[in-house]
C-alpha cells in the first residue's frame, strides 16, 4: 500500500491589491511540479477593499518552500 503523506497550511497577508497577489501565487505555485491552483474566490467589501482567498494543492514535500516564498514575495509590502 502507498502511503500517502498530507499536510496543509494557512497563510494570510494584507496586499495592494489581489489581483496581483494571485498572480504572483499562481507563478509561484505553477513553478512545482504536481502542485495547482484549485480556487481563487473574491468579495468586494462596503469599505472598497477586496477580501480573496486562493487555494492551492501541492505535493507536500514543496509546502514549506512554497510558504517561504509566499512570505517573501507576498509579505513584500508589510514593512
Amino acid at each position: 500500500m502507498r502511503r500517502i503523506v498530507i499536510r496543509s497550511g494557512d497563510i494570510e497577508f494584507e496586499v495592494e491589491s489581489f489581483d496581483a497577489a494571485a498572480a504572483t501565487v499562481t507563478k509561484l505555485v505553477s513553478g512545482l511540479k504536481g502542485a495547482f491552483v484549485g480556487t481563487v474566490n473574491s468579495d468586494k467589501l462596503s469599505n472598497g477593499k477586496v477580501r480573496g482567498a486562493v487555494t492551492m494543492r501541492v505535493p507536500a514535500e514543496h509546502l514549506d518552500g512554497l510558504m517561504l516564498d509566499l512570505r517573501r514575495e507576498l509579505g513584500k509590502g508589510a514593512n
